[in-house]
């Protein structure tokens, strides 16, 4: 039995194993700031640079982040 077990979890590799829900970078989302003097963009929400943004952050896809000319945040990439 362990035997057979074994053999299924190698012919199918990540079907045992945990999934946790993707995180904004994963699913290629993050927050900006809306101002014009922003410089980065931020992979959470609670970024504390984000945090001294005095516009409301926006969640856009990371690619239009850097076609933005944002680069990634310092302290939370």
């Amino acid at each position: 039995m362990k035997t057979l077990f074994l053999a299924i979890a190698m012919a199918f590799p990540g079907t045992f194993l945990s999934a946790s829900a993707p995180t904004t970078t994963e699913r290629g989302m993050v927050y900006i700031c809306n101002s014009k003097s922003a410089r980065a963009y931020h992979a959470s929400s609670d970024c504390r640079g984000l945090n001294r943004c005095n516009y409301d952050p926006e969640q856009v896809s990371e690619s239009t982040a850097e076609r933005r000319g944002l680069r990634p945040c310092k302290i939370c990439y």
